[in-house]
């Protein structure tokens, strides 16, 4: 996962972050931007999703919000944001 990436942001992230409170909004800005340095990747709690997600990794904004991404090339898609509802 190391290098430069373009970040995709999908119309159902971006309509679940619209819905977020302000202090929510901020927490998920911030977690984006730990996420963007590989490094944080640990701290952030990312893993590998199986299941209808098996192609998909995610990572905590709290202990209650996820965001899950997916890899595909040089490219980084966010594609949902929530909490563990965002799985089924």
């Amino acid at each position: 996962m190391k290098g430069l990436y373009e970040y995709v942001y999908s119309p159902k992230f971006l309509r679940a972050l619209k819905k977020c409170n302000l202090n929510l909004k901020e927490e998920v800005y911030e977690s984006i931007d730990l996420f963007k340095n590989e490094d944080n990747h640990k701290k952030l709690k990312l893993h590998k999703l199986t299941g209808k997600f098996e192609d998909s990794y995610a990572f905590s904004v709290n202990t209650k919000i996820r965001i899950i991404v997916q890899f595909s090339g040089s490219s980084v898609f966010f594609l949902e944001l929530g909490d563990h509802d965002i799985y089924k």
